[in-house]
């Protein structure tokens, strides 16, 4: 659910042939580097520096130690063996959503853990109230791309945020007093107190572009702010001469809908200037299309199940698209679990996910496809992922089908077979 800016056919074209270029060097890098070091233990090659567990939560010393952490356990997950599990798995009784999902066991499928969050590192170490400490400041994750950050010591805000509802869009008259709502992707959302403003454009539907953001002050509180809104055909910022079509003063978070009707072909520009720092003026900006529109947002299946027909054998399956710090990610995880008699727990078995990713720009014109199988003969998860490595991972688009993971589970003479495609939201 990230904010984008619709590009132009040219762009299409030249981000085509330079990110092909790009990412077939970089991921041969990677592979390369992955085979020199293959007979090196785990310690040996990667040097992790792991957050301390404190109390129900993992707590990390600053932004700079979240993030070089996030950016090893994704490195993880590239190679081909089991190092990420024996990072996550076996290092700390701390509970994380990805422990609780690799081992969780339940009577019911339609009741089992189905944790909303797509991007496994983050899994990793977030605990089951989707929190994770970093210094002072409790960064909570609300959807795959939204976090509210507030102190931690504020024990009134932390349980008001734990009560709201996760995995939706953020309503901000969900946001608690001593709360301010952030991007994971940037890093001002993860840090303590500032004085400053963010905002951000995306599309909402196919009718309508969100203007949000929000300007604090130096004590987690809301701050005073401008936020002044351009509509016009000059693609700089800001046009000269140009007069805002809109002005408002906010405090603290703030959200504008503006109908796509009214962009056509124009500019939109946003600016917010916090009264704290008057000269400390951010923007975004965002180029209408008149054409058809494909889906930036971050999308998955949800946790699809299927079984035999004696249900005995099953498995739990999700297909998803998702961004984050390094790059954009299609993925097909598979969990086989085996009924025992009373409930559902994991078992080893033959496994195999597939994804087929084809990407597209804006404008719905294809900039390439790709696709991977992972399998193992005695496992009891298994994930195929596939990147466009570290550029142009905000210019991906998708529409229906363009996503697909295919998954097969074989234990004696029994198989199942599934398949998971998301559904997107195009415009014509």
């Amino acid at each position: 659910m990230k904010y984008f800016k619709f590009s132009n056919k040219l762009f299409a074209l030249l981000f085509m042939i330079t990110s092909m270029m790009f990412v077939g060097c970089q991921k041969e890098e990677q592979k390369n580097d992955l085979g020199n070091k293959s007979n090196q233990s785990l310690e040996t090659r990667v040097s992790l520096d792991r957050p301390i567990p404190n109390g129900d939560l993992l707590q990390f010393r600053d932004y700079s130690h979240f993030k070089s952490y996030l950016e090893g356990l994704n490195n993880l997950l590239s190679a081909e063996g089991t190092e990420f599990e024996e990072q996550v798995l076996n290092t700390s009784d701390f509970q994380s959503v990805y422990k609780k999902l690799v081992n969780d066991e339940f009577v019911d499928p339609q009741n089992r853990y189905k944790p909303f969050l797509t991007d496994p590192a983050v899994m990793a170490v977030l605990n089951e109230y989707y929190e994770v400490r970093i210094g002072d400041v409790l960064i909570t994750y609300i959807n795959n791309s939204q976090v509210l950050r507030s102190s931690f010591n504020n024990t009134t805000t932390r349980n008001a945020i734990r009560s709201i509802p996760k995995g939706n869009e953020l309503a901000l008259s969900d946001i608690p007093v001593g709360a301010a709502w952030g991007e994971d992707t940037e890093e001002q959302s993860f840090l303590g107190p500032w004085c400053g403003c963010e905002i951000k454009i995306r599309r909402l539907d196919c009718n309508t572009i969100r203007i949000f953001g929000n300007c604090q002050d130096f004590v987690f509180g809301a701050g005073d702010g401008t936020v002044e809104i351009f509509i016009n055909n000059s693609q700089f910022f800001p046009p000269i001469g140009a007069i805002p079509s809109s002005t408002f003063r906010v405090n603290g978070n703030f959200t504008f809908d503006i109908p796509m009707s009214n962009l056509s072909n124009l500019f939109l520009h946003v600016s917010a200037r916090p009264d704290c720092i008057r000269k400390n003026l951010v923007t975004a900006s965002l180029q209408g299309n008149a054409g058809p529109q494909c889906d930036p947002d971050d999308k998955d299946t949800g946790w699809l199940w299927a079984q035999n027909a004696t249900g005995t054998e099953g498995i739990s399956h999700r297909t998803s698209t998702y961004k984050n710090r390094v790059s954009a990610y299609q993925r097909a995880e598979i969990f086989s679990r085996r009924w025992n008699g009373s409930k559902w727990v994991p078992n080893n078995s033959n496994l195999r996910a597939n994804i087929f990713a084809r990407r597209k720009g804006s404008a719905c014109t294809i900039i390439d496809t790709e696709s991977e199988t992972r399998s193992c003969n005695s496992c009891n998860n298994r994930t195929a992922s596939v990147n466009v490595g570290l550029f142009g991972k905000d210019q991906i688009h998708h529409c229906d089908g363009d996503v697909v993971g295919t998954f097969r589970k074989t234990i004696g003479n029994i198989t199942i077979n599934a398949i998971g495609s998301p559904n997107f939201e195009c415009c014509e």
